[in-house]
């Protein structure tokens, strides 16, 4: 299900214009929407609680995962009432927790 209009423009509302996760501005017709909990890992298409705004940058970071994991991942506190940030937050943020990921994953290989 495709959200109407009116849903659009609840969740930008709601969500003062912002990304959920990043906090930077968006234009009315220049973002995302998200499903907290993809469809494809059973969230629900049709109910209004289950949807964000994120940027582009933000969507394509999130990909599949839960809201919850990715708030865990990148230690953006619980979902539980949730607001945007009230500063943006960079991108390299977000790049350097992957980067210190991937190099304890690195770690890991090694025997």
């Amino acid at each position: 299900m495709v959200p109407s209009g009116d849903e659009r423009d609840a969740v930008y509302r709601d969500q003062g214009g912002s990304c959920m996760y990043c906090g930077c501005s968006l234009p009315q017709d220049g973002f995302e929407l998200d499903h907290k909990v993809p469809i494809a890992r059973g969230g629900a298409a049709e109910e209004p609680e289950n949807l964000q705004m994120l940027c582009s940058a933000c969507s394509r970071r999130k990909g599949n995962m839960t809201d919850e994991e990715h708030r865990r991942r990148y230690r953006l506190g619980s979902s539980a009432g949730a607001q945007p940030p009230a500063w943006p937050i960079p991108q390299a943020y977000f790049g350097n927790i992957d980067q210190e990921l991937e190099r304890r994953e690195s770690y890991r290989g090694i025997s």
